[in-house]
């Protein structure tokens, strides 16, 4: 499978498969595709024409159709990132939103219907080992980063080590200081250029912070950010003269030192 295609492989036995799984499978995956144009914007949505349908279990695939954009291509590979990410953490994708989640867990959703025994994502249709299988973990991880409960004004620390600009959506990524999880940054057109040049700085963010049910800080709403300027260490050097020259009370340092090891 080319790296501009996407499938579901839908396990079960031929001829017992409800056609009702597929549609709905299907359905949800071209919407986490479509990311529909915002508000206001003149292009039309994206075109996913189908690359692959075959039966056995059941496997279908769509790749950008009609005139092939760089935003489609583009969102098909933020997709596939996710869903990769997602397998192995819990914590909103860069780049996706929270109808992007709900989208995902409506694919495992049919597991269970008649004849459905499990749900792959197709990510080569020429290495079944490499795909993703839409149970545990990864259903898990996407609940986890749905779940944020918890809305207060706060801050976060950190440095922005991810970037993404389209339409109306303006997004960063950061790596929390205190907890090493990332943190997905939204904020407003007025910091959009203060934003761009803090990439790979370190800042502080204020806003609505949002944490999922394990407190975890998943989100910030920027209001406003400030530079953080990170101090070099000081060398050896510098504590030199730091001690009051009697502060051994008079007796030589290799002697307060036997002392202070118990001998």
């Amino acid at each position: 499978m080319a790296d501009d295609e996407l499938g579901l492989h839908i396990k079960g036995a031929v001829g017992f498969i409800d056609a009702t799984a597929l549609a709905a499978g299907l359905t949800a995956l071209l919407r986490l595709l479509g990311d529909p144009p915002a508000a206001g914007e003149d292009s039309a949505a994206p075109v996913w024409a189908v690359s692959l349908l075959r039966t056995g279990s059941l496997d279908v695939a769509v790749r950008p159709g009609g005139a092939v954009t760089r935003e489609s291509v583009e969102r098909l590979q933020l997709v596939r990132r996710g869903i990769g990410s997602l397998h192995e953490r819990a914590g909103a994708p860069a780049g996706w939103n929270q109808e992007d989640l709900r989208n995902l867990l409506r694919i495992g959703d049919i597991v269970g219907l008649q004849g459905v025994e499990a749900v792959d994502i197709i990510i080569d249709r020429q290495r079944p080992d490499d795909w993703i299988t839409l149970s545990g973990s990864v259903l898990n991880h996407a609940r986890e980063s749905l779940s944020e409960t918890e809305v207060s004004f706060g801050s976060v620390r950190g440095r922005i080590d991810r970037y993404l600009s389209r339409g109306n959506r303006r997004e960063v990524g950061l790596t929390d200081e205190s907890s090493g999880r990332p943190v997905r940054v939204w904020y407003p057109e007025s910091l959009q250029a203060r934003m761009v040049a803090a990439i790979e700085r370190d800042v502080v963010i204020w806003g609505e912070v949002r944490r999922n049910t394990a407190g975890h800080k998943t989100s910030i709403r920027a209001e406003d950010l400030e530079l953080v300027e990170r101090r070099p260490p000081e060398p050896a050097r510098a504590l030199v003269g730091m001690f009051d020259p009697d502060w051994t009370d008079g007796i030589s340092n290799d002697e307060w030192l036997r002392l202070q090891r118990g001998g």
